[in-house]
């Protein structure tokens, strides 16, 4: 398999990416187009280092990463993360064609040892599926010392052809939520949900974030700043690649609500939503409003599936959501240093009260539980079955 690097101004490659990300389970994550708006943001961050991988010439792999200085070492993390730990994609945007998953694996790793400059390697949001697994079955061959965690859960919703067909899984309540509470909103509220206009999207993106704030308090200015950058770059593309899905829930000319998602390879992405937290509004349950109309849109649209993305929350689950685990993993050199920072993770976890690391020590291929006893990592759903704790 042929290893090079490629940079990320529009070409040919970039073509050949946004084709194979079309097979990745990350999604609209994995898409070249997602990556560069990251960039806008993160540039300063370290130095952008896209792996490819082909095999005969024809592009079988991608595997954005960004090459930084964190303190007083290296690390190697997901491109199209942005900050560390929980990261601004919902999935990491590895790309490996059908087949090729393991091989693209072995590759990945591969040309990161050879890279050299990196004491930490930082892989957030790996979705469950053959590449994820590739990965850790290269990891533990390679003798590297590695620890594991489940990240987050995403929810999925399998989508039958009509809204009968959805509404018969419902139990009574839900049922209730997604019909009865929409049509509460419009009687009362004189309230009706709409699809943004093209020109209208960075302006009702804006309303939402405001609407976030409102109701959970902001980000950090600093954070905040660079998610605008990422968002008024990303949008715009997504607007023009035909991906963007944003619904307006308005109420007397006043926008009350937004849901901001995108449409694509036969999927829906609800990437993030917020409304009105005023209570004589809030009571009213606009979500359901927003939901409603999403997943009838995507039903319509014969698409297959509705994923809700990150956050293990009821409703999702309610709505016939299907959970599928998240995991990061982190792989240190065979060094004091690398020893050094794997320890302190451990101690952080411990302070934080969070779900302690699954260590994993070179070619043993066994994790310690936190209770104690050890678990097979041969496949990240064996690691699901454990009572794992999400970051």
């Amino acid at each position: 398999m042929e290893t090079s690097v490629e940079s990320l101004h529009q070409g040919a490659f970039f073509d050949e990416w946004g084709a194979l990300a079309r097979e990745s389970s990350a999604g609209i994550f994995a898409t070249p187009e997602w990556h560069v708006a990251v960039q806008q943001a993160y540039g300063s961050r370290g130095r952008p280092a896209v792996g490819t991988f082909r095999d005969g010439g024809r592009l079988v792999g991608v595997a954005p990463f960004r090459i930084g200085r964190q303190f007083l070492f290296r690390d190697a993390t997901l491109l199209g993360m942005g900050e560390g730990g929980y990261g601004l994609a919902d999935y990491g945007g590895l790309s490996a064609a059908s087949g090729c998953e393991r091989q693209v694996a072995s590759a990945v790793l591969a040309w990161l040892r050879d890279e050299g400059a990196w004491d930490v390697l930082d892989l957030q949001q790996l979705p469950d599926g053959p590449l994820t697994r590739g990965l850790l079955e290269a990891i533990k061959e390679s003798g590297l010392r590695w620890i594991l965690r489940r990240q987050n859960i995403c929810n999925v919703v399998p989508l039958p052809s009509t809204w009968a067909e959805y509404r018969a899984r419902l139990s009574s309540n839900t049922r209730q939520w997604l019909e009865r509470r929409p049509r509460l909103t419009e009687r009362d509220l004189a309230a009706h949900v709409e699809l943004v206009e093209p020109d209208r999207v960075l302006e009702e993106y804006a309303v939402m974030r405001n609407l976030q704030a409102e109701r959970f308090g902001g980000q950090p200015p600093e954070l905040e700043q660079r998610i605008a950058i990422v968002m008024r770059s990303w949008l715009p593309m997504a607007q023009r690649r035909g991906w963007l899905r944003m619904f307006r829930l308005t109420s007397r000319s006043q926008t009350i609500g937004v849901l901001l998602g995108y449409e694509y390879e036969r999927a829906f992405y609800v990437h993030s939503s917020a409304f009105d937290s005023r209570p004589e509004v809030a009571r009213y349950g606009l979500g359901a409003s927003l939901h409603a109309s999403a997943l009838r849109w995507s039903i319509d649209h014969g698409l297959d599936r509705f994923d809700l993305l990150r956050g293990n929350y009821a409703y999702k689950q309610r709505l016939g959501g299907r959970p599928h685990d998240n995991y990061r993993v982190m792989v240190f050199r065979e060094s004091l240093l690398g020893r050094a920072i794997e320890a302190a993770l451990h101690v952080r976890a411990l302070r934080k009260g969070k779900p302690t690391w699954r260590k994993v020590n070179a070619g043993d291929g066994e994790v310690v539980r936190s209770d104690g006893s050890e678990h097979s990592t041969d496949a990240p759903g064996d690691v699901a079955s454990a009572a794992v704790g999400v970051e």
